[in-house]
């Protein structure tokens, strides 16, 4: 509903201590400084197949994350079973930043390449 009412495409959901956990309906990354980070399971951040694929495939620390580790990211996307890995070009919190999407882009076709 807040996603709706403001326009945008989906919305992140924080724990009782504020950190983000995901979008509504995805698990998310980041890309911080080089680093890949995911929120960890005991902040309250969904067991998603998705998730765990990138978990085996890539080196990922996780990490409760905050708006700002999200702010200062270089990159953000977000992963479901059913659209795989979905980059995330813009974060409306403060900022107007645009992300780059180089990651996600390559993680999304190293997914299909196994179909």
């Amino acid at each position: 509903i807040y996603a709706n009412n403001f326009g945008f495409d989906n919305a992140l959901l924080k724990n009782s201590e504020e950190n983000i956990i995901e979008a509504t309906n995805s698990n998310i990354f980041i890309l911080k400084n080089n680093v890949l980070y995911t929120p960890p399971v005991h902040d309250g951040a969904v067991l998603g197949s998705m998730r765990e694929w990138i978990l085996e495939k890539e080196n990922v620390i996780e990490k409760s994350l905050t708006e700002t580790d999200i702010i200062q990211a270089e990159e953000v996307f977000i992963t479901n079973s059913i659209k795989g890995i979905i980059p995330v070009k813009l974060v409306n919190i403060e900022s107007d930043y645009i992300y780059r999407t180089k990651l996600s882009k390559i993680l999304q076709q190293r997914l299909i390449n196994l179909s």
